[in-house]
């Protein structure tokens, strides 16, 4: 594996382990939704395996509900969108 995809797969990994915590999640739980052991989670947030394609997807599916719901309380709370949501 080339120095590129090693820092690529690191960058990445860390963006996961990022977004995941902000939408709330520990790492078994984003692994239980996703199908996947707890390992493999923890591998893809260290850059050490690719992160497949579906898996990414099924993320997105389970992130997403969580940053709508975050876009609602701030418009509840202060009558305006987040800038992000615009």
């Amino acid at each position: 594996m080339s120095v590129d995809m090693r820092v690529f797969r690191r960058q990445q990994g860390k963006g996961l382990a990022q977004k995941r915590k902000e939408a709330g999640y520990t790492q078994k739980e984003l692994a239980r939704y996703i199908g996947v052991s707890v390992s493999y989670v923890r591998a893809w947030e260290y850059g050490q395996r690719e992160i497949p394609p579906t898996a990414l997807h099924a993320m997105t599916l389970l992130v997403k509900p969580r940053i709508e719901q975050r876009i609602q309380d701030t418009m509840y709370l202060t009558g305006y969108a987040p800038l992000f949501a615009l």
